[in-house]
């Protein structure tokens, strides 16, 4: 009894050993015939790596179970011819468009860097700004930035049932996504008018109306708190101004599209 024992371990062994050395090289699984690259699961890894999570056998696991669910998902939404909705098919452009949008604004600042002479600079040019500062407000608030007025209100219209972080992080085109859209606490001289005059006449708690177009698109923007202004030193507004300084490097290149396409509306 023993031995047949040791034999159909050592069966389940080899069968579960061959069915390893099965999988295509570079694949992590294969779900009727699709390969699930291991460059897939990494990518899927990394974002959760960026959420907090720690990299683990376990979490690599999950995320490879998710894979191939999805994997099995996409292919019966495609046997059912799903895919090929007029609606389906804008929101498959509007992601393209998105992600290639991103691309081309990472490779912009991919090599652009801001001293802390830059930043000192700037720190003292906006406090000379400032002037008195004892009646000044300032406003903890968070945005969803969108390309076009249509996925602004649409984003909107999520707003009623989700919470301001969840759409923001899933729709938002502002690098302020990954954070919820959280810009922290900004004085209304610190942003563009179109977005400061809206905001100084909203309660604590209020989202704005509509949405707010500017030369970088369409602005939701809700105000989570208000407080007296006190000046910060240079040292706690370092990531701030470089933040709005990249900003700023955004906005001006995009300008600079502008200026250079032609563009017919």
């Amino acid at each position: 009894m023993k031995k047949n024992y040791c034999l159909v371990l050592a069966a389940t062994f080899f069968s579960i050993s061959l069915h390893a050395q099965s999988l295509p090289k570079g694949s992590v699984a294969v779900v009727n015939g699709k390969n699930l690259t291991e460059a897939l699961l990494e990518q899927n890894v990394k974002a959760n790596l960026a959420q907090g999570l720690a990299d683990s056998p376990e979490l690599r696991k999950a995320l490879t179970e998710e894979l191939v669910n999805r994997e099995l998902l996409a292919q019966d939404a495609t046997k059912k011819n799903l895919h090929n909705t007029a609606d389906v098919q804008l929101q498959l452009e509007q992601v393209r468009r998105n992600l290639l949008a991103e691309l081309a604004l990472n490779e912009f600042l991919k090599n652009k860097t801001i001293t802390d002479e830059q930043l000192k600079k700037e720190y003292e040019a906006q406090i000379k700004a400032l002037g008195d500062t004892s009646n000044l407000q300032q406003y903890k608030i968070r945005q969803i930035l969108s390309r076009t007025e249509a996925d602004a209100r649409t984003a909107m219209n999520r707003l009623k049932k989700e919470a301001f972080e969840k759409v923001a992080q899933e729709v938002s085109i502002d690098s302020s996504r990954e954070r919820g859209g959280d810009l922290g606490w900004v004085l209304p001289n610190q942003i563009i008018p179109v977005i400061s005059n809206v905001m100084v006449n909203l309660n604590k708690g209020s989202t704005s109306i509509a949405p707010i177009q500017s030369p970088n698109g369409w602005h939701i923007i809700k105000v989570e708190d208000k407080r007296a202004f006190k000046v910060p030193s240079f040292e706690d507004s370092k990531e701030r101004l470089r933040a709005s300084m990249m900003q700023q490097m955004r906005i001006e290149y995009v300008q600079q599209l502008r200026k250079d396409a032609k563009i017919q509306q």
